[in-house]
């Protein structure tokens, strides 16, 4: 037999149970309040008087006849039940129930969380500076779900028929009086209402739940198409990015001919002028090639006396080729200058260079870009935001992670003694001065070809910088927040590039910056005592002489929550956190920990710098 069909007959079996005429029934009931036989006759006519009313509707009727039973007969059970449906308005305990059971539950809607890292991951990782914002990607997400529940509706509903139930005063003295099968049938009743009411719970919860599971099937079916539009619009702006580089290449080209045949026009034939001019070169080539460069030369010499060694590397290159001034020069500046033993990527996490050569990595490994566990003989590393670089001895680089726009085609590269990873980008410095670089070449990052005396080079998102030996700075690509404007900066010792900002510490132990400053990453003009610098997404750290360091910038993250550290000898700076190394060889980290990126405290034995 189905639920249904055994609560059908309950119902029925209470109904026939209270409205039979027995006449034992009355006999006891009439035997408890001690009544007369003529009391009896009374009840019976009064009590089937009430149930006939109850069948017509008649319900003021129905009360009148069941409270004349209950003033013979204070304890009848079957007259209480009688005026528990008059007064509710129901023919019989299906009409009764069916009342409790009636209202419909009303639907609200359920907000399902948003998910904010994913979007977040997607707009660091597909805009496209000055072509596609990081805001315009997140808005593509925009996007609330959601589902309809009735379940605490009907939750309300539940608890205030049970109420009406149990607080129901005629039935309270029906169930409190009843005897026998009266009382069995009535609390079957009961069972019968509490069950209908679990059931109809039963069927809000499991709609909810499939609703639910509905809108968050739907939601990442929208995040997936939505994924897939912003990696065609990704590639779209990179595509508009580089035809407006090429536009501006082909412009320049028709500009430099123009030039050239202006210069061409201007041809001077009279041989006095020109025996003049021989001889003016002459005395000059005697005075530059000769007197400036011995002057130059001596005084590099001297500045190497001195203990100077950053000054006399740029002070060799004011020589020339005078004796061994160009060999001299780059052999300082190979001292001088710090190879990374310690780095932060830009995508959460970090990397550290061991002294036997081998390499450690925590973090963000999403494109592979902490598989560095097998490299050998490595002397330098740096991290990019998708990809790691690394150095070997022998002046060849490996790489790992993301590949796209072939940043990591680095296999064929030889004589290197320096390298630098962006976003997109990697740079490589030759023993010769000279500079390589592969991947995407937005707005000219990789126009590096025709660089040279370079000493050291770092790379920021969408640009390049390089050191020369003179102790000036040369940059290409992009310049939307003059991070380019370095041609006027001199005496400087080290540089690095943040997103959109440069950094260069100066000989002097001062530091100047200039680019983007939202987040305050370029106040850097009260700094003194500073020995290395490096630059993150939006903040930037100085190493200064006594091993302290300091940092400003964006701080929302803790990266720049520096100021107890001591004992440090070398630093870096990611998209969100900060590391240093310890003069120990172990390393501490602040900042972001999402993906593990701060997990350092077990590093030993990082190789120091110089070392």
């Amino acid at each position: 037999m189905s639920r249904i069909g055994f609560i059908q007959d309950l119902i029925r079996g209470v109904d026939k149970v209270l409205s039979a005429d027995k006449k034992e029934e009355v006999v006891k009931e009439t035997v408890v309040v001690q009544q007369s036989g003529d009391s009896a006759a009374r009840i019976t006519a009064a009590m089937d008087r009430g149930f006939m009313a109850l069948e017509d509707s008649e319900w003021n009727k129905a009360v009148s006849f069941f409270d004349q039973v209950l003033s013979l007969d204070a304890k009848n059970a079957r007259a209480y039940y009688g005026m528990a449906l008059a007064k509710n308005q129901c023919k019989d305990a299906a009409a009764y129930i069916d009342k409790l059971c009636a209202f419909t539950p009303s639907s609200e809607t359920m907000e399902l969380p948003i998910d904010e890292a994913h979007i977040r991951e997607a707009a660091e990782k597909y805009a496209v500076s000055g072509y596609l914002s990081a805001e315009e990607i997140k808005k593509l997400y925009d996007y609330k779900p959601s589902y309809q529940s009735t379940e605490r509706s009907q939750k309300q509903l539940n608890e205030n028929a049970r109420s009406s139930f149990e607080k129901n005063r005629e039935l309270t003295r029906a169930r409190q009086f009843a005897t026998g099968e009266l009382k069995t049938e009535l609390e079957h009743l009961r069972e019968i209402l509490f069950n209908r009411l679990d059931e109809a719970a039963q069927m809000a919860e499991a709609h909810a739940n499939k609703s639910k599971a509905d809108a968050e099937r739907n939601y990442q079916t929208f995040l997936a198409s939505k994924d897939m539009l912003i990696v065609e619009k990704k590639r779209e702006a990179e595509a508009k990015c580089k035809a407006d580089v090429e536009e501006a290449e082909r412009q320049r080209i028709a500009k430099e001919k123009i030039e050239r045949a202006a210069m061409a026009k201007k041809k001077f034939t009279v041989g006095t002028v020109l025996a003049l001019a021989i001889a003016a070169v002459s005395a000059f080539l005697i005075y530059t090639k000769v007197i400036v460069p011995g002057n130059a030369y001596k005084n590099a010499e001297a500045l190497f006396e001195a203990g100077d060694s950053a000054h006399a590397a740029m002070a060799f290159v004011a020589a020339g080729n005078y004796k061994d001034a160009r060999t001299r020069s780059f052999a300082l500046w190979a001292e001088t200058t710090q190879r990374d033993t310690v780095t932060a990527g830009g995508a959460a996490y970090t990397v550290g260079l061991k002294a036997d050569g081998t390499v450690v990595a925590v973090g963000h490994n999403d494109d592979g870009q902490c598989y560095v566990s097998g490299w050998t003989d490595i002397v330098a590393v740096d991290a990019g935001v998708w990809h790691t670089v690394g150095l070997k001895a022998d002046g060849t680089v490996v790489a790992a992670g993301s590949n796209y726009s072939g940043k990591c085609n680095v296999s064929d590269w030889t004589d290197i003694v320096a390298v630098a990873a962006a976003s997109d980008h990697t740079v490589g410095l030759k023993a010769d001065g000279t500079v390589v670089a592969v991947g995407f070449d937005g707005q000219g990052r990789c126009d590096v070809s025709r660089w040279k005396d370079i000493v050291a080079v770092a790379a920021g998102e969408h640009h390049t910088v390089g050191l020369k030996a003179d102790g000036t700075v040369v940059t290409v690509g992009y310049n939307n927040y003059g991070q380019c404007n370095v041609s006027g900066w001199a005496n400087i010792v080290d540089v690095d590039a943040g997103s959109d900002h440069t950094v260069c510490l100066k000989a002097d132990g001062t530091v100047v910056a200039f680019g983007y400053n939202k987040h305050g990453q370029c106040d850097v003009s009260g700094w003194k005592d500073i020995v290395a610098v490096a630059a993150g997404e939006h903040h930037t750290v100085g190493l200064k002489a006594n091993g302290t360091v300091v940092a400003v910038g964006d701080n929302d993250s803790g990266q720049c929550d520096v100021s107890d550290w001591k004992n440090i000898v070398a630093i870096a700076a990611g998209g969100n956190h900060t590391v240093g190394l310890k003069a120990d060889g172990t390393v501490v980290a602040v900042g972001s920990n999402k993906y593990g990126e701060c997990d350092v405290s077990g590093w030993t034995n990082i190789k120091l710098p110089h070392s």
